[in-house]
């Protein structure tokens, strides 16, 4: 997490919020897949719909993969296979064109045809998602899941077909039920982290919530819909999700450093420390749950102890750019302003695009009277938001105290307009 930067300096250093880029005419892709499914006895049309559809869906995404591939080689994104994968699934709109049941002596043969759309200018924000390790666990997880159902579903099927009648057959047919159950449960959180990434979280916290009606033990399905009620700013229901990831999984490192994140939204700092400690405790490679326990402390005033967690974060990751940036931060607290340019001067080089890295690292150049420099960054803060009336406020300060009183009063001019 960011820190929110509060100072008793004489200069104002507030982060005006960046406004999203508006899109144009931006490339749309689209293909066609048909999917079929063939109904057995005992199976629920709705669901052998819902089969046909995945089948359609994972036909299509070998053909909007190679299209995301090229267009991730265009942007000079360097994405493996399975990031490659996941960014194909994640940007891929689904449509149903047309659907058709076919009855006949041996089952139903259900067929839908179906668009996909690929929004290419969506390509690159969405790549920067897929990189976490959980989005990729969980899109693996769904993976398993559907082959996993494929093969039961078959040879259930097979063993309905084979059953003379009475108890035996009654109890495949159970267990057909029992498939189908499992299939819905990942259709909807397929449909959730779909959702979630597309940053549509009342609709992925309605796709969890029917993911855990069909399966109450469905831990990703309640870590992810923590994570969504997070988003919305929902931080008590958070804490409840992540609550029962625990309660199913006690040794989820990750369950526990979500919690910590959601109590200290909610201001219960002490929880949160107990929660990122037993993160690490469970989990001592667990960079982030460094950090955000170090955003606590420096939230509490506890300058020094942040740091220390912060330094802990980069040994684990040195290019963990947030971790770095709020150590940055914690250093210009400190005083200690050659520390914070050199983290600010990692972010930067780490992502050449971080206004809040030019922005603050304008500030310890001008705390440090390197008046220059700090022009020069609050230039390139300018260039990227030329609306950030905070960023001509400091230009202005830094060209009087280098007697250029004119440029000084002109800056300030635009701070106010």
């Amino acid at each position: 997490m960011k820190i929110t930067l509060t100072t008793s300096l004489a200069i104002l250093l507030a982060l005006v919020p960046l406004s999203r880029p508006t899109i144009g005419l931006a490339e749309v892709r689209e293909f066609i897949f048909e999917g079929r499914y063939t109904m057995g006895e005992g199976e629920s049309p709705a669901v052998a719909e819902s089969r046909a559809l995945q089948q359609a869906r994972q036909s299509a995404l070998a053909e909007v993969r190679g299209h995301v591939e090229r267009c991730a080689a265009g942007k000079d994104l360097r994405l493996n296979a399975e990031e490659l994968a996941v960014l194909a699934s994640a940007v891929m709109q689904v449509d149903v064109l047309d659907r058709k049941r076919t009855d006949d002596a041996t089952g139903a043969d259900v067929w839908v045809k179906i668009r996909t759309r690929v929004l290419s200018d969506k390509i690159a924000d969405m790549a920067r998602r897929v990189r976490e390790k959980s989005v990729i666990a969980d899109f693996r997880k769904m993976r398993e899941a559907y082959d996993k159902s494929r093969q039961e579903i078959e040879s259930l099927k097979q063993q309905l077909a084979n059953a003379a009648g009475g108890k035996g057959r009654e109890a495949v047919e159970q267990r057909i039920a029992t498939d189908e159950r499992f299939f819905q449960a990942y259709a909807w959180f397929d449909a959730g982290c779909h959702h979630g990434l597309n940053q549509e979280f009342s609709q992925a916290i309605s796709a969890f919530t029917a993911a855990v009606a069909l399966l109450p033990d469905f831990a990703e399905a309640y870590a992810n819909r923590g994570y969504a009620h997070y988003y919305q700013g929902h931080y008590e229901q958070a804490v409840a999700d992540y609550q029962r990831v625990i309660a199913l999984r006690p040794e989820d490192a990750s369950a526990f450093m979500n919690r910590g994140v959601a109590y200290g939204k909610k201001g219960e700092p002490g929880r949160a420390i107990d929660d990122f400690t037993r993160a690490v405790a469970l989990n001592p490679k667990l960079a982030k749950a460094y950090n955000d326990r170090g955003g606590v402390h420096a939230d509490q005033g506890r300058t020094e102890q942040a740091v220390a967690d912060y330094q802990r974060a980069i040994a684990i990751d040195p290019n963990f750019a947030e971790a770095l940036y709020n150590r940055g931060y914690a250093y210009v607290r400190l005083g200690k302003y050659e520390q914070a340019i050199a983290d600010f001067s990692k972010v930067i080089a780490i992502n050449p695009r971080d206004e809040a890295a030019y922005y603050h690292r304008g500030y310890a150049y001008y705390a440090d009277g390197q008046y220059d420099q700090a022009i020069t960054d609050y230039n390139k803060v300018i260039s990227l938001s030329p609306r950030d009336a905070s960023a001509f406020l400091n230009r202005g300060i830094a060209w009087g105290k280098k007697g250029q009183h004119d440029l000084a009063i002109e800056d300030c001019t635009r701070a106010i307009a």
